[in-house]
């Protein structure tokens, strides 16, 4: 900012200490979400829990009635809502990130801010 000798001196001082002071002014980037985060909301589906509930409920009876295959049930329904979740958050998870690059895309405009009496662009 040394170098620069003109009468535009004062208003790129200004534009300067604007961009020190309150940030650029471009939108904010997008946050990738993680497969973790995706894994864990579709873990939250109740009707997902309520039939985990009752995988525990059908082991039970089955290892009493059947000793030795009545756990079998129980588990390959649970193995099955696994299965369920891990799509799901697959899915979920591509969806999002699609989503990111699309509004990626659009961060590149340029957006007219008002700060203080001044309009920058």
């Amino acid at each position: 900012m040394h170098i620069i000798m003109s009468c535009h001196y004062n208003s790129l001082f200004l534009v300067f200490v604007d961009k020190h002071r309150f940030g650029a002014n471009e939108k904010p980037k997008p946050q990738r979400i993680r497969w973790c985060s995706s894994f864990k909301e579709a873990l939250n589906d109740r009707l997902l829990l309520l039939i985990a509930i009752f995988a525990i409920v059908s082991i039970i009876p089955g290892m009493i009635i059947h000793p030795k295959t009545g756990w079998l049930e129980g588990c390959i329904i649970f193995g099955a809502l696994i299965i369920q979740v891990i799509i799901s958050s697959y899915n979920d998870f591509t969806k999002d990130t699609k989503f990111i690059e699309l509004q990626s895309l659009n961060r590149d405009e340029m957006i007219p801010v008002i700060r203080g009496k001044r309009g920058s662009m």
